[in-house]
């Protein structure tokens, strides 16, 4: 996966489970660079709403 330029609040860690090591990454980036982000690491929907900045 490749961060999309400007990203921030960068923080990523894995944990060991049975089937492997589940990754978490998260970051923050502006809302306009979100669909061509998804993209291009051909991500897919989990089923859960994007959280929304307050």
């Amino acid at each position: 996966m490749r961060l999309p330029e400007g990203a921030e609040g960068i923080s990523y860690g894995a944990l060991k489970a049975l089937d492997g090591y589940p990754f978490n990454l998260q970051f923050s980036m502006p809302c306009d660079g979100v669909p061509a982000f998804v993209q291009e690491n051909r991500l897919a929907s989990a089923g859960k709403k994007t959280p929304t900045k307050y």
